[in-house]
């Protein structure tokens, strides 16, 4: 189960750094195809706020918020206790 939840998340990662690229192009439409992508995920609050921010067409904020969540949680670590 944890496997499916870091598969997942490890997606959702990428989509976000893919979204932030398409910021940075301007292509607004492909920024579209990804938030409803993205929506299908269980979203936590701060990517709620990533998506409120997308929808707004606020991709400053966006791109801030993206980069503060892939900071975030690229330096967390899973931790596998060799005794399990």
């Amino acid at each position: 189960m944890a496997d499916v939840q870091n598969k997942e998340f490890s997606k959702i990662i990428k989509r976000l750094e893919l979204i932030k690229t398409l910021i940075s192009l301007e292509e607004e439409d492909e920024i579209d195809v990804h938030i409803t992508k993205l929506e299908q995920a269980d979203l936590t609050d701060e990517l709620k706020n990533v998506k409120v921010f997308l929808k707004e067409k606020s991709y400053s904020k966006a791109a801030v918020a993206i980069e503060t969540f892939i900071n975030k949680h690229n330096s967390l670590s899973i931790y596998n206790d060799p005794g399990d």
